[in-house]
């Protein structure tokens, strides 16, 4: 790339007596190619951090629900009295997130 914009700059300096520069039609080409590659790198850094903040916002949520959950189920006035919070204890004590109760 440095190269061609070395080949680019020359074009400002290399001036026919009529004024118009030595246009080399291959330089011009291989600058648009150059530009639409790293257009399109770019594009793809775009979106792949869309996806990245798409996911961590996910995530995000799934933490809230866990807190919640925690937080409910290490409440006082836990009762545990229906099959769903009794599936709910289970699943969090299961993935770590809530620590046997020792007085249980």
């Amino acid at each position: 790339m440095e190269e061609l914009l070395k080949r680019m700059r020359l074009l400002e300096v290399d001036h026919e007596p009529d004024g118009w520069p030595a246009v080399r039609m291959r330089d011009i080409t291989a600058l648009l190619d150059e530009v639409d590659r790293r257009f399109g790198i770019g594009g793809e850094l775009i979106a792949a951090r869309r996806e990245r903040d798409a996911a961590q916002s996910e995530n995000a949520k799934l933490r809230r629900v866990l807190k919640a959950a925690v937080e409910l189920v290490c409440s006082t006035g836990w009762a545990g009295v229906s099959d769903e919070d009794v599936v709910l204890e289970r699943t969090l004590r299961e993935c770590g997130f809530v620590a046997p109760n020792p007085l249980n």
